[in-house]
């Protein structure tokens, strides 16, 4: 198969459905549906030939891949060779420079054609690109009429021609792509790049540090070549290197994960390579504060629903992705989700996109560098995929949870699938038990740890902590499965008005003077349920000591440093901690109104002086006018001092704009006990 046959092959094994529009197909490679075609008898050709069911190419709408052996359809792929996979020129000269490099000796051009399946002539109008291409890294290609060429060059320029070869790589293949597989295993990789990606994400979490693409892409191919080269070599005890930049402290943190030995002349070259290409680690990191990072993708939701008119900013599910995105820079490019069709969104999808990029500056600012065209398509998916969870014409389905053997690991996952989805969960049982089960229960589909094959449903496996892709698998077969012939009313909406129906004749027949005792016991039976329950983690770090409220007009600066100074007093915060709540406002912007009416203030603990955490409030009837013309009459302010989630306690804020009765109930409270009551019951 050629590149772009067995790329489109890749992306049916990887999609969740297994299967891609055609349409979109047509649109990423720039061609026709006649070349398609080709295309596609290329690739049904290469699964006949290992026996495998062929793919289904429907014109009007999909591609689909009909082997149901996944694991069958990624070997054969994995096992392909020189003979069965027809090279460009492009990537037959990237494979010359491979055996080049991993050659001590000169190698024939009879030799290189041999296994690139070509003619020796192919191969010498090859080799002046192959000299030229080496020579800007200071890398010789010789030639000798009777021994053949061969490559001579110091270890410094190897690397860095090492490092341009896996760039250009990096701007046409996916990294699990064959090619790109195939010239990892050429050059003898032993840690693959996918693999020093993930740990590079995995250190920056730790440091809460953020990078712009570029700055990633850079480092980790830097690291993906310097690592493969050391990895063979036997390590020494060495003295640690002092982590005086973030360089070393990288260095060093790469060295420890992989056993290997680097030096301050390793530290130097990573600060030329740095400087070679424009930046540095140290000027483009950014730290991120969880906080303030999460009041900013509020902020931008907020933003966003408000010119589509639709309420995002409330949907914790659509947040987390967003959140974890963001923060670890995962599956900007290869976010896997089947895009809902137009007539089953709220609204257009060309108005939805010119509104992401009207608000993608509120993230940009923050960020530090502009989104991608790539990062702007993933959050529209983010936020269709949301559209898809609210859906009200969906059936409500049924599921099997399944795990190895653990009961524990079940149930789990089951308290997970029961927070983000609305689904009967049928039972949780060990996979031994899912033929048996299956034949006597009718479930819709099977959400699985384990591998379970099952001819009659359709099955999902997930990791036990679910992750956003594991989360998008799900959605996507409920929404497949799900879809009602006609859109009904919801049914929980039915029974909630029928019940106020209820109550309202209920009431009108209820004698005038029993009504206080008939509310009283229902108050009684809230509290009741309230202390069996729990307090909200809004009642429980809000009290009155730690509320104002502020009838006469004033600045939102005014209201920020008041609300500051409330935790200062309590002994949460040092003095410069409302001073730098209001330097991040003004540098980001009204990110920190985070529902209608309310704001969030807050400063990371590294920008100011944090001893506990803690929560205050500041209320203003009057409405306080931030700086781009929003209205405010809550400034909360928020100080953490240890890693704790406190996602939770930012739904339970959100929600106190959600209604205008909510609100004018709130800002109709006259003492600050009363006003406590009214945010916590």
């Amino acid at each position: 198969m050629r590149k772009r046959s067995t790329e489109i092959l890749e992306k049916l094994i990887l999609s969740n459905s297994k299967s891609m529009e055609v349409k979109k197909l047509i649109t990423t490679y720039r061609i026709s549906l006649k070349t398609l075609r080709t295309d596609v008898n290329e690739i049904n050709d290469f699964l006949l030939e290992a026996k495998m069911s062929p793919t289904k190419l429907n014109e009007k709408e999909k591609l689909i891949l009909l082997e149901k052996d996944i694991m069958k359809i990624q070997d054969r792929l994995n096992h392909m060779d020189t003979y069965s996979y027809k090279m460009s020129r492009e990537e037959r000269q990237i494979y010359i420079i491979a055996e080049l490099l991993m050659s001590q000796d000169y190698i024939t051009m009879q030799n290189l054609a041999k296994k690139l399946n070509v003619s020796r002539n192919t191969i010498l109008n090859d080799f002046e690109t192959v000299k030229d291409y080496c020579l800007a890294f200071n890398v010789n290609v010789l030639m000798k009429s009777s021994k053949g060429i061969k490559i001579e060059c110091d270890q410094k320029d190897r690397n860095n021609l090492l490092m341009q070869i896996f760039h250009d790589l990096e701007d046409d293949y996916m990294e699990k792509s064959f090619f790109h597989q195939l010239i990892q295993r050429k050059l003898g990789m032993k840690i693959p790049l996918e693999m020093i990606k993930e740990d590079l994400r995995e250190y920056m979490e730790q440091q809460h540090m953020l990078v712009s693409d570029r700055v990633f892409s850079y480092v980790s191919i830097y690291l993906f070549v310097i690592l493969n080269r050391k990895i063979n070599k036997k390590r020494r005890t060495v003295e640690k290197l002092t982590g005086d930049t973030a360089s070393d402290n990288l260095l060093n943190w790469f060295a420890d994960k992989y056993e290997v030995r680097i030096n301050k002349n390793d530290v130097k070259d990573f600060g030329r390579y740095m400087k070679q290409h424009d930046f540095n680690i140290s000027s483009e990191q950014k730290e991120i504060n969880d906080v303030e990072l999460y009041g900013i993708i509020v902020y931008f939701l907020q933003m966003v629903g408000e010119d589509i008119e639709c309420s995002l900013q409330s949907d914790t599910v659509l947040i987390e992705s967003l959140l974890e995105h963001i923060r670890t820079l995962k599956n900007w490019e290869d976010y896997d989700f089947e895009m809902p069709l137009s007539d089953e969104l709220p609204i257009p999808k060309e108005i939805l996109e010119k509104t992401i990029e009207k608000n993608s500056i509120i993230l940009e600012r923050y960020l530090g560098y502009p989104l991608t065209k790539e990062m702007k398509e993933s959050i529209m998916i983010h936020i269709c995929a949301a559209f898809v969870r609210n859906l009200e014409y969906l059936n409500l389905l049924e599921v099997l949870i399944v795990c190895p053997g653990s009961m524990a690991t079940g149930k789990y996952l089951e308290a997970q699938v029961k927070n983000y989805f609305d689904f009967r969960v049928a039972a949780v049982i060990p996979s031994r038990d899912v033929e048996e089960f299956l034949k006597s229960n009718k479930i819709d589909f099977v959400i699985s740890t384990v591998n379970v094959r099952s001819e009659s449903v359709p099955c999902v496996k997930v990791q036990a902590q679910l992750t956003m892709n594991d989360i998008n698998a799900i959605q996507n077969i409920a929404f497949l499965l799900g879809r009602k012939e006609n859109k009904s009313e919801n049914e929980s909406r039915y029974v909630e008005q029928n019940f106020l129906d209820v109550m309202k004749t209920f009431l009108e027949k209820l004698d005038a003077s029993k009504r206080d005792e008939f509310f009283d016991e229902v108050y009684s039976l809230m509290e009741t349920k309230i202390q069996s329950t729990g307090k909200s983690i809004l009642a429980q770090m809000l009290d009155p000591s730690k509320i104002m409220i502020k009838q006469e007009k004033i600045t939102w600066e005014q209201g920020i440093l008041q609300a500051a100074d409330i935790l200062e007093k309590k002994g949460c915060v040092g003095s410069d901690y409302g001073k730098k709540a209001v330097e991040n406002v003004k540098e980001y912007g009204d990110y920190i109104i985070i529902s209608k009416g309310i704001a969030l203030a807050h400063a990371g603990k590294k920008e100011a002086h944090v001893y506990k955490d803690g929560l205050s409030l500041v209320m203003c009837p009057e409405g306080i006018e931030f700086t781009e013309g929003n209205i405010v009459y809550l400034v909360f302010c928020f100080a953490v001092a240890e890693e704790k989630d406190y996602l939770k306690l930012f739904q339970e804020i959100i929600a106190l704009g959600k209604t205008q009765k909510k609100m004018k109930d709130i800002l109709q409270q006259k003492n600050v006990v009363s006003l406590y009551h009214s945010l916590v019951f």
